[in-house]
């Protein structure tokens, strides 16, 4: 990860199934769900993001496919893209959540037939596209966060979401 988040928990070992040709992604047979959380974070090397919200100047995504978990972190300089070692039955949402970050479970949208609206490359622009997101007025972690819980999720579905991430 980077210096927006917290350092990830030490890889545990794992068994090789990802690598075996009998996992059944390999095959195109998965049918599983993936699952997104968006991570917001107040830490920013950019002085002028500080005018943002404090808490909410960054933002990475969380995925997890019943196996994997996966962070998309879009930073300045480069697109951090990591699959973590760690094990699936490991809370990676609710980590970050006990580290002072905020964390929203989100819907991922692969129903659109048009293009994203154009727009430039920020950490709010990156994680619409991964999410599916084509809402032309959300620019900042703020206002993403905001449509996300408005939207998509409750208070109690949110509590929910992160408790049984990897359930």
């Amino acid at each position: 990860m980077n210096k927006h988040s917290p350092s990830l928990p030490s890889p545990r070992k794992r068994g090789s199934k990802a690598q075996s040709a009998e996992d059944p992604r390999l095959r195109g047979e998965d049918k599983s769900t993936q699952q997104a959380w968006v991570v917001f974070s107040g830490e920013t090397e950019i002085s002028w993001l500080r005018v943002l919200k404090p808490g909410f100047r960054h933002c990475f995504v969380v995925l997890f496919d019943e196996a994997h978990w996966l962070t998309i972190d879009p930073l300045a300089n480069h697109m951090d893209a990591q699959i973590q070692p760690l094990p699936a039955d490991f809370n990676l949402p609710l980590w970050f959540k006990n580290r002072g970050l905020e964390v929203v479970p989100a819907p991922l949208n692969r129903t659109h037939k048009k293009p994203a609206p154009v727009m430039p490359l920020t950490c709010v622009e990156t994680v619409k596209r991964i999410l599916g997101l084509h809402h032309r007025f959300i620019f900042t972690p703020w206002q993403l966060y905001r449509y996300l819980l408005k939207e998509h999720c409750n208070e109690d579905r949110r509590n929910e979401d992160l408790a049984h991430a990897s359930a």
